[in-house]
């Protein structure tokens, strides 16, 4: 679907998108399955982001960056 396009582009984009896949999560926007996905397409490059996104006040982009980092590990 459109959403699944969206989110596979911005994992192609690599760690420019990282930032806002998060905030597409905080905001609630996209389901938290399919940004961990395009996190995962990032690939390494995501690591250090999520990592500090397990501090998030949110608890949405703390979930995403999890899932993301178990899907890298």
């Amino acid at each position: 679907g459109k959403d699944d396009s969206i989110t596979n582009a911005l994992g192609r984009i690599g760690s420019p998108a990282v930032a806002q896949l998060l905030a597409a999560a905080q905001a609630g926007r996209v389901p938290p399955d399919r940004i961990a996905d395009a996190l995962r397409s990032v690939g390494a490059a995501a690591t250090v982001p999520l990592t500090e996104a397990l501090e998030s006040q949110d608890a949405a982009v703390r979930t995403v960056a999890v899932k993301g980092l178990v899907g890298l590990g």
